[in-house]
């Protein structure tokens, strides 16, 4: 998943609602390639920097669909995750796109 916005250089976690973000790469102030956790419905998109989290609102919004299952080969998969375009007017907002 991308997430754009600004001020991320040195971006020490992401998170989707409560759940971490199990691997992110920071690509420029401006941009982070996440992988989402496993989760479920609506969640706030926060990135965590030396100078604090990122502030939710509206525009960090990040949605869910499906429902976890099980694979063929043992193990589970995540619940699929869907992000639309979104803007943020703050410093450290991430906008995601999928």
């Amino acid at each position: 998943m991308t997430i754009s916005g600004s001020g991320f250089t040195g971006a020490t976690a992401v998170m989707f609602g409560s759940g971490y973000s199990p691997q992110f790469f920071v690509s420029s102030d401006n941009t982070i390639y996440a992988v989402t956790p496993s989760g479920q419905g609506t969640v706030d998109t926060v990135v965590v920097t030396p100078g604090g989290p990122s502030a939710t609102n509206d525009a960090d919004i990040f949605a869910y669909q499906g429902t976890p299952s099980a694979s063929g080969s043992g193990g589970s998969s995540a619940s699929r995750p869907s992000g639309g375009s979104t803007t943020g007017a703050h410093s450290r907002n991430p906008v995601h796109r999928r």
